[in-house]
């Protein structure tokens, strides 16, 4: 089989060439090439090793990614494949995109850095090349033209809002902004705080702020033409403000709404929107519309504005109001610092008395487009979430896979993923089927190729991947060589066995991963809020992956026995103390998690090969076969955890 492999000068060789390492780690090979050459590397610890080294300079552009370009560049799950599989996709439309002409141009630099250079050289230039193209152009992509229109953005906002109001029975927003004006003539600029509460039922509305003494100070009455009692206690600013919203079609009583800038924009005539996708505080997306009338404006009115609302969840944020006064123009802007719908019954009984304005209603305000609304939509549970849970579960979707169900801010799970092929797709669709189609839940499960033509389409970035930990093999031998010579007839029996025990080291290591997913999955004081059925269900789930682990372990040690412990009695496991309640549950995962790296960690080291040539390893130790034991002994009583 390896004459099959040739070298750069076309004679047939022992091993693959370079550029077919490369090629086969960028993931370009042929079926049957692919095989030929897995097969090789099966039985060739050098070049299983020269692979690995390949590998290594793709693992540092990945840190590079992940550390330092996090924000702009989120690859999807196996992206090696992924410039291959785009590529295809634009060959199709007969033009490629500037992300595919960066990932393919850094594949020729990296082959060709490969034939000349140092590894250490390689890795160090193809990530800053990897990092300068990428950033150029998630920066171009960046300043594409947003994909909605003024008036889609402000429609979903509402919905958004309304979908928030009708979950909540006897709804009241309450809702705190930061109030910042600004005299640009002579720049001068006033702030204060302002809550609101506002009766969605009822129309009842109270406001609060602090007055010239820092208390806080909530008008008594309303004046018969809309605008509260004039009083030296209450800040000028929201007085002023107050005036300004009425001038120009818009809700005093919910200033930074989509409803309100809708009224206004509705009232002008022409005008000209431009929307605008950026990133916000703490990289948040947002979405950014910005109006501006068209001629004149008179004294009094709105000479520009602008409203920012977050992508995610099409929440508004922000809004800027530039006013044209005689002495020139004024800026208003109002920033969101706390925002809830809660239920009536939740609040004071004296809410909306006593100290309470009760507003006339605006005609001018909108209201959402007439017609059926849909039903207040389902909120999901932790019980729903367990359930999902299992069901990925049974599919084998929790063992590294890019797959999550998490619930969202606005009550609905959401069960996302992006998988290789669409035959998975069906597969976990189908493990789904159960619970598909309750409105408390959202699924969307794409393929690869699915996501790159959905990213093209829409000028955003490609959903981000789980990151899982790889093998990084340098070249020079291994830690456990000698006893592995000793040990068996050839040396090809040797790499096998090495092989082996990496490869299940991983394995097991994949269930106490998907452990410490269940463990942190929901807050302690929640699990115990789960229902008997749901509890059971959860603690199916961790024993599953704890015996699952337990096995994997308990093979690797049997394996290891003779070699490196041949005279070791074998006894039985060390025992422990019961684990008595959910919050044992959750300590012993902790635990377990800490033995299972560390003992990954030594397998690694005494089976992976080193450029230094060590000969150290804690495999060799009595304290590693301790840890291996009483990690064994751990998941042991974690596979038997009883609900208590």
């Amino acid at each position: 089989m390896d004459s099959l492999f040739q070298n750069k000068a076309g004679e047939e060789g022992e091993h693959p060439p370079r550029e077919m390492l490369l090629i086969c780690v960028d993931g370009e090979l042929s079926s049957k090439e692919s095989s030929q050459l897995q097969a090789h590397l099966e039985a060739c610890w050098r070049c299983r090793v020269r692979t690995k080294k390949l590998e290594e300079a793709i693992a540092d552009i990945s840190e590079f990614d992940e550390q330092a370009l996090k924000r702009h560049i989120n690859p999807p799950n196996a992206w090696r494949s992924f410039d291959r599989q785009l590529n295809q996709l634009v060959a199709e439309s007969g033009k490629r995109t500037l992300y595919s002409q960066a990932l393919g141009s850094w594949g020729r630099i990296v082959s060709t850095l490969r034939l000349t250079s140092t590894p250490w050289l390689i890795s160090r230039v193809a990530a800053g090349l990897f990092a300068a193209s990428m950033v150029v152009a998630m920066l171009i992509l960046s300043n594409r033209e947003a994909t909605v229109s003024a008036s889609e953005l402000l429609g979903y906002a509402m919905e958004a809002q309304a979908t928030q109001i009708r979950a909540k029975a006897d709804p009241v927003i309450h809702q705190k902004l930061q109030v910042r004006r600004t005299d640009q003539a002579s720049t001068r600029e006033d702030s204060v705080s302002w809550e609101i509460w506002n009766d969605a039922t009822r129309s009842r509305f109270r406001q609060s702020a602090p007055d010239a003494d820092g208390r806080r100070f909530t008008p008594a009455a309303t004046m018969p033409g809309g605008a509260a009692k004039q009083s030296s206690s209450f800040p000028a600013v929201l007085l002023d403000l107050e005036q300004v919203l009425r001038a120009n079609h818009m809700d005093p009583r919910r200033p930074l709404s989509p409803a309100s800038y809708q009224a206004w924009r509705d009232a002008l005539g022409q005008k000209h929107d431009e929307v605008t996708r950026s990133r916000g505080a703490g990289g948040v997306e947002v979405l950014s519309l910005r109006t501006v009338p068209a001629g004149e404006v008179s004294a009094g009115h709105i000479a520009e504005a602008s409203l920012v609302v977050r992508a995610r969840d099409w929440r508004p944020v922000e809004e800027r109001l530039r006013v044209k006064t005689e002495q020139g123009d004024l800026v208003y802007e109002l920033i969101e610092t706390a925002f809830e719908v809660v239920s009536l019954s939740t609040l004071s009984p004296d809410i909306f008395s006593g100290e309470t304005a009760s507003l006339p209603p605006l005609s001018t305000v909108p209201k959402l487009p007439a017609g059926p609304r849909p039903p207040a939509p389902a909120m999901a549970t932790a019980d729903l979430e367990v359930e999902v849970l299992g069901l990925l579960s049974s599919v084998r979707a929790d063992l590294g896979e890019q797959v999550s169900a998490k619930r969202t801010g606005d009550g609905l799970l959401r069960v996302e993923g992006i998988v290789e092929t669409d035959a998975r797709k069906a597969e976990i669709l189908r493990a789904l089927e159960p619970v598909i189609n309750q409105s408390a839940i959202q699924v969307e499960i794409k393929t690869v190729a699915e996501a790159v033509a959905e990213k093209r389409r829409q000028g955003r970035e490609a959903p981000g991947s789980a990151t899982e930990r790889r093998v990084e093999i340098q070249s020079g031998s291994t830690a456990a060589e000698a006893e592995l010579r000793s040990h068996f007839s050839s040396e090809e029996q040797a790499r096998q066995f090495a092989a082996r025990m990496v490869i299940r080291s991983q394995q097991a290591m994949r269930h106490i991963y998907a452990l410490k997913r269940l463990s942190s999955q929901f807050p302690p004081e929640e699990l115990r809020r789960l229902s008997p059925e749901a509890r059971a269900k959860w603690l199916a789930l961790v024993r599953s992956h704890a015996s699952a682990y337990r096995q994997q372990i308990a093979g690797l040690r049997q394996e290891l026995l003779p070699i490196f412990f041949p005279t070791a009695p074998e006894v039985g496991e060390p025992a422990g103390p019961e684990i008595a309640d959910m919050a044992g549950v959750i300590e012993a995962i902790e635990r377990l998690f800490e033995l299972g790296s560390a003992n990954d960690r030594v397998v690694l080291s005494a089976f992976t090969a080193s450029s230094e040539g060590a000969t150290i390893t804690a495999i060799k130790t009595g304290a590693f076969w301790q840890s291996l034991r009483a990690a064994e002994a751990l998941a042991a009583r974690i596979a038997v955890t009883g609900d208590k």
